[in-house]
């Protein structure tokens, strides 16, 4: 009788041995085929949205439009991606020191340092990390607004708050543009939003929504040139799957041409 328990009890440890190997050597294989997989999937979601861009021909690009989820199955895979426009934010590289000192986190000292950086041009925002004054928690409060992609401009249709101040407009005429923007249910991100559609008619626009005074129309006359209604680099926040279970996670950036950023999240 002895005999046999310890029987027992030799084959329950060696049973569960035998289980944290093979779970081990299951959760390796899973993983394997994750990063062997995923990449792939992600370059799909990047080639999709590529074609999906391309065959647009909408000439202005809104919130709305932009934060549609998409997705698609592929054999045992799966992608969805939705998009953060950066153009919607301030670039690096081409913004001046003015402009830079009014984003939340920056002083004019910082952003005096970004405009010596002497190894301009900006190929990341994680960068400013290196510069003296951009602690953690400044770079906490900044990295939201700022971009390293595109040539300078600023889309009116998807900029929020913080990037239209810092471009030099005041309040009252924030608030028009957001009201404008946000269309009868007064909520922006949704069907009836209101939409810039041409970067040559946005004070036109604005005129025919409200009232503007001069100082107002003063503004945006001075932004002709860094306004736009059309962002060409997009960021794709894109989610995989594998055989229905969540995996790794990227950030692509791209335009209509090419791939410029890839990183896993």
């Amino acid at each position: 009788m002895i005999a046999a328990i310890w029987v027992l009890v030799f084959f329950s440890i060696l049973s569960l041995g035998v289980y944290a190997i093979v779970s081990a050597q299951l959760r390796l294989a899973r993983a394997f085929e994750e990063r062997l997989t995923a990449p792939y999937l992600a370059k799909s979601a990047a080639l999709s949205a590529q074609a999906q861009r391309a065959s647009d021909k909408t000439q202005y690009d809104t919130l709305y439009t932009l934060q549609q989820t998409h997705g698609r199955e592929m054999g045992d895979g799966a992608f969805t991606y939705r998009i953060v426009d950066e153009e919607r934010r301030i670039n690096l590289n081409a913004s001046n020191t003015d402009t830079l000192s009014r984003l939340p986190g920056f002083t004019a000292e910082i952003a005096q340092r970004i405009g010596e950086y002497p190894h301009k041009p900006f190929h990341a925002t994680e960068e400013l990390r290196l510069l003296d004054g951009v602690t953690e928690a400044v770079f906490a409060q900044c990295h939201e607004y700022v971009t390293v992609f595109g040539q300078g401009r600023v889309n009116i249709n998807t900029a929020g708050p913080q990037v239209l101040s810092a471009l030099g407009l005041d309040d009252g005429l924030i608030q028009l543009i957001q009201g404008f923007r946000s269309g009868p249910d007064g909520e922006e991100g949704t069907e009836d939003d209101g939409a810039f559609e041409a970067a040559g008619s946005i004070l036109e626009t604005l005129r025919q929504y409200r009232a503007l005074t001069t100082d107002q129309e003063t503004q945006l006359v001075s932004l002709q040139g860094v306004l736009t209604v059309l962002s060409e680099n997009l960021a794709l926040q894109i989610s995989t799957t594998l055989r229905e279970k969540p995996a790794l996670k990227y950030e692509i950036v791209i335009d209509q041409k090419a791939v410029k950023s890839f990183k896993e999240l």
